[in-house]
C-alpha cells in the first residue's frame, strides 16, 4: 500500500480552499457539533483574539467535521475556531449559529484500520498544516499516530521505512525530530516530562537533560561474559535486529550532536542495509 501524501492533501487546512468548491458546505447548528475534546488534546491559544477576528472579517475556513450516528457532527479540525464561535453566542453575537462545515465521510480513508483509528488518523492529519502546533501538541501527535502504526502493523501491512519515516511523513517533520520525541518517551524521568508538557523545557533541552542524567548514573560492575548463544538462524537474526535498533538510534544521535550531514546519511544508508539483511533471512 502507498501511503505517501495519503491524508495530507485530503484533510490539510491548505486544501480547503480547494475543498470548498468539491464539496457541499453544509450550514450546521452550533448546538449539533461537539469539539471533541477527549480525542483532540490539542492546545488552545488566544481563543478571544481569534473571536474578535472572525467577529471582524469573518470565518475565513469552514470547520471540517465527521457526521457520528447520533446526529451529531463531531470536529476533526476547526476547534480552536469553535470556541471562538462559543465566545461569540456567549456575547450575543449569534452570525455563526449556523456554522460553515465541511462533512467528511472516514471511509474515504483507504487504511486497513479501525473507524476509530480512521478517526485519529483523520484528527491528526487534520490539523498538521490547520494550526501552529506546540511541541506538546507535535508529542500527542507522534503518540496517537504511533497507535495508527501499530494497528497497521498488526494488520500485515508493511510500511516502507518503518515506524520513524511513517510518523516523519505523516507529521510532515524531520526523522530526527521524531527521534527526539521517541527518546523523551523512552527515557525521560516524571520531572523532565512534566516540565516539558508545562513548557518549561524544549525538546532539545529535555533531551540534554535525560542524556545528563542517564550519563551520570553508576555504571552497574562488570559481570562474567555470557556464553556464547547457540548459533542458529533465529539467533543471527535477533543479532541483525539489534544492529537495525542500534544503527537507528545512532541517526538521530549524529544530528542531535551536530555531525556533519554525510555522516548522518551514511549512518541511515546503514539502516537501511541491516533491514534489507534482517529481511532476507527466512
Amino acid at each position: 500500500m502507498d501511503f505517501k501524501n495519503l491524508g495530507l492533501g485530503l484533510f490539510s487546512e491548505a486544501s480547503l480552499k480547494d475543498a470548498v468548491g468539491n464539496y457541499k458546505v453544509e450550514h450546521i447548528h452550533f448546538e449539533k457539533i461537539n469539539p471533541n475534546d477527549e480525542q483532540h488534546g490539542y492546545s488552545l491559544e488566544n481563543i478571544e483574539e481569534l473571536a474578535a477576528n472572525i467577529s471582524n472579517v469573518g470565518l475565513e475556513q469552514p470547520l471540517v467535521v465527521e457526521k457520528m450516528e447520533d446526529g451529531t457532527y463531531s470536529i476533526l479540525t476547526g476547534r480552536r475556531r469553535y470556541y471562538a464561535i462559543k465566545s461569540m453566542i456567549e456575547r450575543g453575537d449569534d452570525k455563526y449559529k449556523l456554522v460553515p462545515c465541511i462533512v467528511k465521510d472516514l471511509a474515504a480513508i483507504d487504511l486497513p484500520v479501525s473507524q476509530e483509528t480512521k478517526r485519529k488518523y483523520a484528527i491528526v492529519s487534520t490539523n498538521i498544516e490547520a494550526r501552529k502546533n506546540t511541541p506538546q501538541d507535535v508529542a500527542l501527535m507522534i503518540k496517537q499516530m504511533s497507535e495508527v502504526y501499530d494497528e497497521l502493523e498488526a494488520a500485515g501491512v508493511k510500511v516502507e521505512g518503518g515506524r520513524r519515516k511513517f510518523l516523519a511523513d505523516r507529521l510532515a517533520i524531520s526523522p530526527a525530530e521524531v527521534g527526539r520525541h521517541q527518546y523523551l518517551e523512552k527515557n525521560a524521568d516524571e520531572e523532565t516530562m512534566e516540565a516539558f508538557e508545562r513548557g518549561e523545557l524544549t525538546v532539545k533541552e529535555a533531551v540534554a537533560k535525560t542524556q545528563e542524567r542517564i550519563g551520570k548514573k553508576d555504571v552497574a560492575p562488570a559481570s562474567k561474559k555470557s556464553p556464547s548463544p547457540v548459533l542458529s538462524k533465529e539467533n543471527f537474526r535477533k543479532r541483525i535486529k539489534k544492529i537495525v535498533k542500534d544503527a537507528s538510534d545512532a541517526v538521530f544521535d549524529a544530528e542531535n550532536l551536530g555531525l556533519s550531514e554525510e555522516i548522518g546519511k551514511s549512518v541511515a544508508e546503514l539502516v537501511e542495509l541491516a533491514k534489507a539483511v534482517y529481511e532476507s533471512i527466512s
